[in-house]
């Protein structure tokens, strides 16, 4: 090795310890402390769990989610909290793991330039038109498709079937009927419905 290329080793060599040194001081200074090793294991499991996956750039946003039910069940680690989960694959504990990394954004016409090519598509198709949103949050999006479609197709069939894999926004659902004035303020001034 030439000794720019000694030097440069050494120098990403140095920047990554020192990175790995401050988040070890980062979780030494919090509740609970959050092991690379534990934070691979999470991404792992909430991925094979949900099918979300999440960047590692996503450490603080775990932590502090996760943090929550670390407290709320006593524990002091969240390799312990790995164990409650891995132990019982029927657990209840998965439902607020995935709960909790779950990211649930959601408001009336969000993404607005979707909405008229929704439009347009079903017109064309001449037939009953039926649309899943699987990440339908509160269910503002599921409605504005609803709202669309309508508007689009008249008196012509279209069904809208709204999921979601986290079981507190769907608790929270918009209620089942928006009157008709409402739905038009939403289109116009695209403003989010409260939950």
């Amino acid at each position: 090795m030439t000794p720019n290329r000694t030097a440069a080793s050494l120098a990403q060599g140095a920047a990554a310890a020192n990175a790995a040194a401050a988040a070890l001081r980062r979780d030494e200074s919090r509740d609970f402390l959050l092991t690379e090793l534990d934070f691979e294991k999470i991404r792992a499991l909430i991925h094979r769990r949900a099918g979300i996956s999440l960047g590692s750039h996503k450490r603080e946003m775990v932590y502090s989610r996760l943090a929550r039910r670390l407290r709320a069940l006593h524990l002091t680690d969240f390799a312990s909290y790995l164990a409650i989960l891995e132990a019982d694959d029927a657990s209840q504990e998965w439902e607020y793991f995935t709960n909790a990394l779950t990211t649930n954004l959601t408001s009336f016409f969000r993404e607005a330039h979707h909405f008229p090519l929704l439009a347009e598509h079903a017109k064309k198709t001449g037939r009953p038109y039926s649309v899943w949103c699987c990440a339908a949050s509160t269910g503002e999006e599921p409605y504005t498709i609803a709202i669309t479609l309508a508007e689009a197709l008249g008196e012509r069939a279209a069904t809208v079937l709204a999921t979601d894999i986290d079981t507190q926004v769907l608790a929270k659902r918009v209620p089942a009927c928006i009157r008709k004035s409402r739905s038009h303020a939403c289109r116009r001034n695209g403003s989010s419905a409260s939950s």
